[in-house]
This record gives structure tokens, C-alpha cells and sequence, in this order.
């Protein structure tokens, strides 16, 4: 695995962003524990690689772009 690439999403990001793009749903309906679990499903399925840091305040999600991952 090579460190030298940047993440391209951290799970902060998208918890503070998906409110915003989906009005539908109330913040207050959804946990936090909710969205990790439905994250670990994601990266399941679509080969998205989770990585924690080492003050572990943050994952960051990188998303494969080789042709071979579909």
C-alpha cells in the first residue's frame, strides 16, 4: 500500500456534508454509529479502503480508480 496518496474523503466530511444533500432526512434521525455501519457495507461492496490516523480522531476512505474495481 502506498502512503503517499491522499484520502479521497474522511468520514467528518461526510457527516457534516450529507445533511446538506439530502434534506429529506432529519440529522436527528440518523446516528453516527449509523452512517460507520452503512460505511463499512459501502466499502464492502464498491472496494473503498478505510484507514484510520494515528491520533485515531479520523478515517480517511479512499476510493479505488484502477479499471479492474467496478
Amino acid at each position: 500500500e502506498r502512503d503517499d496518496i491522499e484520502p479521497s474523503l474522511c468520514l467528518t466530511k461526510v457527516l457534516h456534508d450529507l445533511p446538506c444533500s439530502n434534506r429529506d432526512v432529519s440529522t436527528t434521525e440518523i446516528s453516527p454509529h449509523l452512517y460507520f455501519i452503512c460505511l463499512l457495507h459501502l466499502a464492502n461492496e464498491h472496494s473503498l479502503t478505510l484507514r484510520d490516523r494515528p491520533t485515531l480522531d479520523e478515517i480517511d476512505i479512499y476510493i479505488l480508480t484502477s479499471p479492474l474495481v467496478k
